[in-house]
């Protein structure tokens, strides 16, 4: 399915049980070496209800201490101006009297303050309406709440910080579903539907944006600098206090809906064939504020909002799919899969400064594309948005594939075969200028073993593999840092992975997996994009970012890992 480019991670949760009663809990407690205790518990309850239906319930709460302090900092801003005028350029700001300011973060100390809270639980029914229909709904939700950073920087000393605003996080979320599961003759139903909210909110420390565009605000050969740091108040006076954070909200919602029907899984031939359908929406609210910031550099209608944005994204997936299996031979098994999908994507909203802002974004945009200006500045009753300066659609539709052959050569030794592929879907840039982006793809060929040596206390694993990657997304940061997605070419990666595990008598277990890496590189010019985020397809020179053969970034040539364990009882 979607974004299932490199594969995806299912987990099954254990189901209610209507055989019998049973319970079970964990209790466990940490210390951090330099930081705080913390400790959790967890437990569960399964409880029969009737002879065919039983409830499962979940819950769990952890502590996870704090060991990164935020200590005392001090900045002094120059608010340098060779003419005499700040950034508003119509009140004087009392010059040649420009003397600088000092601040600090009194009363923002904290020691160990980068603490978490999760707290949560599961609960699920499960009825039998009769020996081939099932009905089991649950829900699941979960609290976070962390303080704190969880970086430092080492001029301030081992584990330290020093933020002016304390940095929080709330991220809270539900998850409700229904599967009805049954039979119909000797071929096997299952819909699965689901509905998932989730909301995060977060404020971060910004000052470190204040404070690198104040050392910038010397004029270089006599000419002004920067002058970000000479905001005035209403008076005329220069604005003290320029510190900023960023306090961001994402409203997120889920749908999803699917349908499958299969075949009985002794067939020699046999299949599974279904819909899928899933609308996700994020209400996303970023806002850059400054304490007490004058009405003149607000985004009209917001609160010391000196740049906002305000978008509504909606992302709508559609698939049809199916899979057949058939036995050639009692050893010999073959499998194939085919997935059609559409998308349809939109963005709405705005990003953004007010009317006397920079950059060519927010409300200037609004009015360049025609739409007015519906909120009043230093009024905070019109809405959560001046104006409307995004407005994009993406739609479009593909096919993913597998192929499969098995041979088991006996019970305990196995070799295969593997074509497959998948997608991440495409999307909408903020930015007028910067294109909607398209679909990439991977195409995976694979050949692997699974095999159990030694009465099976032996298990050695593993496959060659080589992958195409089309029409890579990568995000770049273009014209005041705003992010625009591109697909900026091709590369490929070829490679080994295997696993080793050994039972040792009863107790002891050793085991070891690797992935080495003979290529993952390029195989196409990497364009470098336009200053405002466009996606350049051909290029030359200095205009290629990445030329082939590069090799892929954060991607370890070598990975090992080797675990020794020994069970005993207590």
């Amino acid at each position: 399915g979607a974004s299932s480019l490199s594969g995806t991670l299912r987990i099954i949760t254990n189901k209610p049980d209507p055989s019998g009663f049973s319970a079970g809990y964990d209790v466990k407690g940490d210390k951090w070496k330099e930081g705080n205790g913390g400790g959790g518990f967890e437990g569960y309850v399964n409880i029969p209800l009737a002879e065919h239906a039983a409830i499962r319930l979940v819950g769990y709460y952890e502590h996870v201490g704090g060991y990164i302090n935020n200590v005392f900092r001090e900045d002094t801003f120059q608010r340098y101006s060779a003419n005499g005028t700040s950034l508003q350029m119509t009140t004087p700001d009392g010059y040649p009297d420009f003397a600088p300011v000092t601040v600090n973060n009194a009363g923002a100390q904290r020691s160990h303050f980068n603490d978490i809270d999760n707290i949560g639980g599961r609960a699920a029914l499960k009825v039998d309406l009769n020996d081939q229909w099932t009905v089991t709904p649950a829900v699941i939700y979960q609290h976070q709440r962390t303080h704190g950073d969880f970086g430092y920087d080492p001029k301030l000393g081992d584990l330290n910080s020093a933020d002016y605003y304390l940095p929080r996080n709330t991220d809270r979320w539900y998850q409700s579903e229904l599967t009805v599961e049954g039979k119909i003759s000797n071929w096997d139903v299952l819909y699965s539907g689901g509905w998932f909210e989730r909301k995060v909110n977060n404020l971060v420390d910004y000052s470190q944006y204040a404070i690198a565009y104040d050392a910038k605000a010397i004029a270089v050969g006599g000419a002004p600098g920067y002058q970000y740091t000479r905001l005035l108040d209403a008076t005329g006076h220069l604005l003290d206090n320029l510190m900023q954070y960023t306090n961001n909200t994402d409203s997120y919602t889920k749908m999803s809906h699917e349908l499958r029907i299969s075949s009985p899984a002794d067939y020699r031939f046999r299949g599974v064939a279904g819909l899928f359908y899933q609308r996700q929406t994020d209400d996303i609210r970023a806002e850059f504020d400054i304490p007490n910031l004058p009405v003149f550099y607000e985004v009209d209608g917001q609160k010391n909002v000196y740049y906002l944005s305000q978008q509504d994204r909606t992302d709508r997936d559609y698939a049809v799919f199916t899979e057949m299996t058939f036995d050639v031979t009692d050893k010999l098994k073959v499998t194939g899969g085919i997935r059609e999908f559409w998308v349809n994507n939109t963005l709405y909203g705005f990003f953004g400064f007010n009317g006397d802002g920079y950059s060519g974004t927010g409300e200037l945009l609004c009015l360049k594309e025609g739409n007015p200006i519906v909120t009043t500045p230093g009024v905070y009753t019109g809405g959560n948005r001046p104006c409307v300066d995004t407005d994009k659609k993406t739609v479009e539709n593909g096919e993913t594939h597998k192929l499969n052959m098995t041979y088991q050569i006996d019970p305990d030794r196995m070799v295969y075969g593997t074509w497959s592929t998948g997608f991440r879907p495409g999307g909408n840039n903020r930015r007028p200028e910067a294109l909607q982006y398209k679909s990439d793809t991977l195409a995976n060929f694979e050949l692997g073993w699974k095999t159990a040596w030694l009465d099976r206390h032996l298990r050695v694993n593993g496959a060659v593999f080589y992958e195409k990657w089309k029409d890579a997304q990568t995000s770049v940061q273009g014209l005041s840092g705003i992010t625009s997605i591109v697909n900026a070419g091709d590369a490929k990666t070829e490679g080994l992975e295997s696993e080793v595990s050994w039972l040792i008598g009863d107790h002891l277990t050793l085991s070891a997996s690797g992935t080495g890496l003979l290529k993952s590189e390029t195989t196409t010019n990497f364009c470098r994009p336009s200053p405002l985020g466009v996606a350049i397809q051909n290029c030359t020179g200095a205009n290629v970012d990445a030329p082939p053969g590069t090799q892929l970034p954060i991607t370890p040539k070598l990975k090992l890992n080797g675990t020794a364990r020994y069970r005993f009882n207590v």
